[in-house]
């Protein structure tokens, strides 16, 4: 994918090691891992944050996987401190 859209007209999403990756197939990845870590495994979100770490940190990154990266780091740090209430700590 040389030019700024994919083969569908998807604009590519850069992922953390700086390598592009056609945006439906981001914003799928994405939408599983929000999904995953509500079934008990919660660092699907950190994955998720961390994968697409430019787009979480621009405000001019893709909206969608912006938005899905934001909604992960509050679902996170909302379980983060149940699970930290629950134990007592």
């Amino acid at each position: 994918m040389d030019g700024p859209s994919g083969p569908l007209g998807t604009a590519p999403v850069v992922t953390c090691d700086g390598e592009f990756m056609e945006g439906s197939k981001a914003h799928s990845i994405c939408r599983t891992y929000y999904k995953v870590g509500f079934f008990g495994l919660p660092w699907f979100w950190a994955t998720n944050i961390w994968l697409f770490l430019p787009h979480f940190r621009s405000k001019r990154g893709d909206p969608v996987i912006r938005s899905c990266t934001l909604n992960r780091c509050t679902a996170r740090s909302t379980f983060k401190i149940m699970l930290k209430q629950i134990a007592g700590g």
